[in-house]
């Protein structure tokens, strides 16, 4: 899931992080659902097992935040999104949604599904990053964060990183199966 303010480039980087070329983007209304991967693997049992990723990006204006977090509990990575050219309130919404997975992953039926959360500043060919480190050292801490991207979804900056961290933080054997018989 992509989460954090309006306005942050979270529709942008979805389009690269899906692998179409980036292109200035409205603000989303509601929830935008892409296909980030699908691929087949093969199981020990030689069963053959569909595994698809699908990235949400969520809305960031005010209005649509109570609607969002009453899904965030099906969530396995969350990107929080933040604009890095915004000096003085660009974690804001990062609080906002760091407490709200906090709150998810918390009341989680099944515990076993680890979440994997990485703090995503875009937008870094506008103005670079205009917070200190010193700052997203703490919300890193503070939120528990597992990583920190500083990206362009313009120019390519730590795309690549930041796909295969989300390759990599689906632990797909926890996750539930659907058998489909035909």
């Amino acid at each position: 899931v992509l989460v954090g303010d309006t306005g942050t480039g979270k529709s942008g980087l979805a389009l690269v992080l899906t692998g179409k070329p980036w292109e200035p983007t409205e603000s989303t209304h509601g929830r935008h659902v892409w296909t980030f991967d699908s691929h087949e693997t093969i199981l020990p049992t030689g069963q053959h097992e569909t595994r698809e990723t699908l990235l949400w990006d969520l809305a960031g204006q005010p209005d649509y935040r109570l609607i969002h977090q009453l899904y965030l509990n099906e969530v396995i990575v969350a990107l929080v999104v933040f604009d890095a050219s915004s000096p003085i309130e660009a974690f804001a919404g990062v609080r906002h949604w760091g407490r709200a997975l906090h709150q998810a992953y918390r009341l989680q039926s099944n515990a076993t599904l680890a979440l994997k959360k990485f703090l995503v500043a875009a937008r870094c060919d506008r103005s670079g990053l205009q917070v200190s480190r010193e700052r997203i050292d703490g919300i890193l801490k503070k939120f528990d964060f597992d990583g920190f991207f500083e990206t362009s979804a313009r120019e390519g900056w730590q795309i690549p990183e930041l796909i295969t961290a989300i390759r990599e933080g689906i632990d797909w054997e926890a996750l539930p199966k659907v058998n489909v018989l035909f």
